[in-house]
């Protein structure tokens, strides 16, 4: 039995309707898969190095203004709800914060990102604390810090925080 011409359109324009249909579903289903996962965990791992940078400086600019005791400027950066919840001011902030003496460094090793709206980020940073002396930089700690960056405004603010806090963001 030999096929006509027109029996070679109606199976082109099948082969075509079923490769176009499954094209479909992929792509549907891909977009509910990156769905999920976005649902899923609303953290991210920050490895954008850029960024990763841009947090770690903020946090070096509060270790300056606690080892300075430039408390005006401490204030600044503090996270308003902090202050406002511990009540804190120049007289009792050592009972919330740690004094740093010395020429410190902070090392951020990991840092996971929530983004709260399209200009507001905040970030979750574990990292060690180097009490920098002349022989060699003494690990003083580890630390952990939430960074919150106004992007549109171009203002940040710092809340210390702790270990369980951040293995809670770790786990999603």
């Amino acid at each position: 039995m030999k096929l006509k011409q027109s029996d070679y359109k109606l199976i082109g324009i099948c082969v075509v309707l079923v490769i176009i249909s499954l094209v479909i579903f992929s792509l549907k289903n891909e977009k509910e898969d990156n769905k999920d996962t976005n649902d899923y965990s609303k953290y991210k791992l920050v490895t954008d190095y850029s960024r990763f940078f841009t947090v770690n400086s903020c946090i070096y600019k509060y270790i300056v203004f606690l080892e300075t005791e430039d408390f005006d400027n401490l204030f600044k950066v503090l996270d308003k709800d902090y202050v406002e919840n511990n009540n804190l001011n120049s007289n009792n902030i050592y009972n919330y914060i740690s004094k740093l003496e010395g020429n410190n460094s902070f090392v951020s090793k990991k840092m996971y990102s929530e983004e709260i709206s399209s200009d507001y980020i905040r970030y979750y940073v574990y990292g060690y604390l180097y009490l920098d002396d002349l022989d060699s930089p003494k690990k003083s700690g580890e630390n952990y810090y939430i960074v919150d960056l106004d992007l549109k405004n171009e203002l940040f603010s710092i809340t210390p925080s702790n270990e369980q806090s951040f293995r809670e963001v770790q786990n999603g």
